[in-house]
């Protein structure tokens, strides 16, 4: 839903550069950059939860003495 409401945004933000360029332009870097920093941020997550997923199987697959 949160990736949905930013691309109308965007394209919003895009159809007023038409019109008012000025302000326009920063609403579309504004989402651009909110943009990147969603990307970045679902990526280091991912990264953060296959680390952790990787650590639990291999503590799960040691074999007890």
């Amino acid at each position: 839903m949160l990736n949905y409401l930013l691309e109308r945004g965007l394209y919003a933000a895009m159809a007023a550069v038409l019109i008012v360029p000025e302000p326009a332009t920063l609403l579309v870097f504004f989402g651009f950059s909110l943009g990147l920093l969603a990307y970045i941020g679902r990526f280091a997550w991912a990264v953060l939860r296959d680390s952790d997923a990787a650590a639990h199987d291999e503590s799960s697959q040691a074999i007890p003495s």
